[in-house]
């Protein structure tokens, strides 16, 4: 339909969004995937081989590769297998590389139809949309279209061998007719042997023709030893050789009973039957009963067959409720409604997670699997859309973020100016501001920051160049306090008056500016360290004023008010759980005392604990006194 004008103003008014999915339509309606272009030679190829397959091809591998799980592989495991197919040229997967092959181009189908939308919602036509799969993809095709020629050649020349086979049979099968009609001679049953010879020594004929063939020998060979009743002691032999024969065959089925089952052993048994009916007549007495044992055995094989398949369809109907489970927590995981980046990628995990888990699990009932595969990917892709939408709309309040960003630079440039230190507060608000800002496009992260932090260098490279004149004022203090420290860790502990040195040191200290603060903790270390070992060496000081002296000088190096305080209340803390034990034991001594006092054996050990007393009392008394002292500092 063509539009009219008011038509084509509606279509210019039309959001972008709307305009994009139905140029997105368009091209999927008008566009054919390239994995359905493919070549005739290929399609027949594949076709007519499965054909021949499908003719030629026994019950028991049909049903098993019925079973296949094909439709849970991703693209790398469906390579891996074909992969494997191809490396071993088994042809007898053929019918497993069909659906493979079918399963690996659904799933290129999907990558393709997934990059033309991506196309599409980035606003570009889709009729610029081009898609290639790539060399791997090519080479792979063109492996399974080789593979694929090279089964049909064998199934061919198979077949071709069959229908050789069939010609030579019929014409022994005439031969026989022949000899049945000739008159006895001594050579009628050597004839007879050379015949069988050659009958055994011809192959397979075609499945279509094999019963007939079998049924029309052993008519002839019934009709050649009922007109031969001369040689019947020779016909009893070779009856008796078929006995054997026969009973050797049974044998081989009974060991295949006594083995694992495997389902080529049905493939073996089939093989064992053909021999079986090709095997001459044995005697009358015996045929019964040797088919009766041989059909036993080959009974017992098919129920542990159908055993076989009963403990299939168990493991498989597990899988299938497990897989059950597994479909109720995708659905409980795809109801959630995350709102960040973040929550978004953490439940993206935890629903990759129960897709490995599903992969990791077997088959199911080939009748459930729509049942539970369909609603399963149903399920995902509708939680990759909603995924898809999220990230849409986080995109379009990213590029309004980055208008206000834009406008953060525009602002913080203008304010640059010769009164630039007033506009210092006003820089670091439009930085806060900054920091609210939520998320850009990563590929504008960089660009917009990098223009925000050079007009904010701006400001701060002036401020840094007043301050390189007070680095260097710094690098001088450091060097007078390191001064200091050499002095203290060269002087004498017991030089006169040590105490007036110290307080110099200290006046001279506290003078000294700031220092670098990468150095303070060091510096402060080395001070404390001297004075430490220059006081606790000293003999001309008691040892209370030491601790004191030490604490003087350390609270001279803090750096502020604060500092001192939290060294002098740890200082207390200390001091005072002293007392407290000193009292406490003290305390003990003299309820021992009174023990003592009441017994008139005692009075030499009452004696030692008397001086005891005496001795905690005045470490009382002195701690108590230094605590007082130590308070006063801090006031």
């Amino acid at each position: 339909m063509i539009n009219g004008p008011e038509n084509q103003q509606e279509e210019e008014n039309k959001p972008v969004a709307i305009q994009q999915e139905q140029q997105e339509e368009a091209a999927m309606a008008t566009e054919v995937p390239q994995t359905e272009q493919k070549s005739e030679d290929e399609s027949n190829v594949a076709a007519e081989t499965l054909a021949l397959i499908v003719e030629q091809q026994g019950q028991e591998e049909a049903e098993e590769e019925h079973h296949e799980d094909i439709d849970s592989l991703d693209k790398s495991e469906t390579i891996a297998r074909l992969k494997e197919i191809l490396r071993n040229q088994d042809v007898s997967k053929a019918r497993l590389m069909g659906k493979l092959k079918a399963h690996f181009d659904q799933i290129i189908h999907a990558e393709e139809h997934e990059a033309r939308q991506k196309f599409i919602q980035q606003g570009n036509p889709a009729s610029d949309f081009e898609y290639r799969h790539g060399q791997d993809v090519a080479n792979l095709n063109n492996l399974v279209t080789v593979y694929f020629k090279s089964v049909r050649q064998s199934y061919e020349k198979d077949q071709k061998s069959r229908k050789a086979n069939l010609i030579m049979k019929n014409a022994l099968l005439e031969n026989l007719r022949e000899l049945c009609e000739e008159a006895e001679s001594k050579d009628s049953f050597n004839k007879l042997k050379q015949l069988q010879s050659d009958w055994k020594s011809v192959g397979q004929v075609p499945q279509k023709e094999m019963a007939e063939i079998n049924r029309n020998y052993s008519a002839l060979l019934e009709i050649f030893y009922n007109n031969r009743k001369l040689y019947i002691e020779l016909i009893e032999l070779d009856r008796k050789r078929n006995l054997e024969q026969k009973e050797h065959l049974i044998l081989k089925v009974e060991k295949l009973i006594e083995a694992p089952f495997n389902i080529k052993q049905l493939t073996e048994l089939n093989h064992l039957h053909e021999e079986f009916k090709q095997v001459g007549p044995v005697p009358k007495e015996k045929k019964e009963e040797l088919w009766e044992k041989f059909k036993a055995a080959s009974d017992k094989l098919y129920e542990r067959k159908k055993e076989h398949l009963q403990q299939l369809n168990e493991e498989w109907e597990k899988n299938f409720q497990s897989k059950m489970q597994l479909l109720d927590s995708l659905k409980l995981m795809a109801q959630q409604v995350p709102e960040s980046p973040k929550q978004w990628f953490e439940l993206s995990d935890n629903i990759q997670k129960i897709i490995e888990q599903w992969k990791a699990i077997g088959k199911v009932p080939q009748e459930k699997v729509g049942e539970v595969n369909k609603p399963f990917w149903s399920e995902y892709k509708l939680f990759l859309q909603r995924k898809t939408g999220f990230f849409k709309q986080l995109d379009k309040q990213k590029a309004e973020n980055y208008k206000q960003l834009v406008a953060l630079c525009e602002k913080a440039e203008s304010l640059f100016d010769e009164n630039w230190q007033q506009h210092i507060e006003e820089i670091k608000e439009i930085q806060q501001q900054w920091k609210a800002v939520g998320p850009v496009a990563k590929e504008k992260k960089d660009k917009i920051f990098d223009r925000f932090k050079k007009a904010c260098d701006q400001f701060f490279q002036k401020r840094r160049e007043e301050g390189k004149k007070r680095e260097e004022e710094e690098l001088q203090n450091l060097q007078a306090k390191e001064q200091i420290c050499e002095q203290l860790e060269k002087t004498d502990p017991n030089t006169n008056d040590l105490s007036t040195f110290l307080n110099e040191i200290k006046s001279s200290w506290q003078n000294i500016g700031f220092v670098p603060i990468k150095d303070k903790e060091r510096i402060n270390k080395r001070y404390k360290k001297a004075i430490d070992q220059l006081i606790g060496s000293s003999n001309s000081m008691p040892s209370d004023e030491r601790d004191l002296k030490k604490l003087e000088m350390e609270l001279a190096s803090s750096s502020n008010q604060a500092a001192s305080a939290k060294i002098i209340a740890g200082r207390e803390q200390a001091l005072r759980k002293r007392i407290n034990q000193l009292e406490l034991e003290c305390q003990n001594i003299e309820n021992n005392m009174l023990m003592f006092s009441r017994s008139s054996k005692g009075s030499g050990l009452l004696a030692q604990y008397e001086q005891q007393v005496v001795s905690y009392k005045k470490q009382i008394e002195q701690a108590k006194e230094q605590l007082k002292k130590m308070r006063s500092m801090g006031s």
